[in-house]
């Protein structure tokens, strides 16, 4: 597997905000221990600091110059098995990044669904002002019975963050395709997060998020579910 640990040559904390963390002053911190290969690559922020030598990337072996760094970053340096490639029909599982030539969308293999899933990624916001207890969650004006509608070519959910702020801190929630179960979670302390599912989403589909009837009413409650696009090549 890949490694890529970004060290930070400054003295001050550097956030990488498109990550949600930040890398210590002087300290460093093992990307791959939390991130997917698609979150790493498109990071942005983490390339513009290795960019500007603010972030050195060591491979698990050695550090590597800037050069080397934003190759390896991009996952097509001579470290992995398989370089990115160009092709008309999709490769094996192998490679770590395809760019699609029909879209100009570079795509990544998921080992969780076994699909080839786009880097660009949609973040579906959920949320309740106030209680809910076995009701859909709202969007837009935070109300109840929202859903989002998800067209061709359909998607995979690959993290849900859950946060609520008062009654029941371990209430249960539902992320539901078409009114179906697909993954269940209960909050801890009022805190829920996951960056390795593989909820699939078929094209035309509704995707809502339930919180459930057990235990009592849970309040002020905001969901985001992160979602990556199929292959619709």
């Amino acid at each position: 597997m890949t490694t890529i640990i970004a060290k930070n040559n400054t003295s001050s904390a550097i956030p990488l905000d498109d990550l949600g963390v930040e890398i210590p002053g002087s300290g460093q911190r093992d990307l791959t221990l939390t991130f997917s290969v698609v979150d790493i690559y498109s990071s942005t922020e983490l390339r513009d600091n290795v960019q500007s030598g603010d972030i050195t990337i060591n491979d698990g072996i050695e550090d590597l110059d800037i050069e080397d760094s934003l190759a390896h970053i991009n996952f097509e340096t001579e470290y992995e098995d398989v370089d990115p490639v160009a092709t008309e029909e999709q490769p094996d599982s192998t490679s770590v990044i395809w760019i699609n030539p029909n879209q100009y969308e570079p795509y990544y293999y998921s080992e969780v669904t076994g699909l080839w899933l786009s880097a660009s990624k949609n973040i579906y916001t959920y949320g309740r002002s106030g209680n809910i207890d076995g009701a859909y969650l709202g969007i837009g004006g935070w109300s109840t019975g929202g859903y989002y509608y998800v067209p061709e070519p359909g998607g995979v959910v690959t993290s849900v963050y859950v946060r609520a702020d008062s009654g029941n801190l371990s209430k249960g929630f539902e992320i539901q395709i078409n009114s179906i179960n697909q993954f269940s979670l209960n909050l801890v302390d009022g805190l829920y997060e996951n960056r390795n599912i593989g909820v699939v989403v078929p094209s035309s589909s509704i995707m809502q998020v339930w919180c459930a009837t057990a235990g009592g009413p849970v309040g002020d409650v905001v969901c985001q579910l992160t979602m990556h696009w199929r292959n619709g090549a």
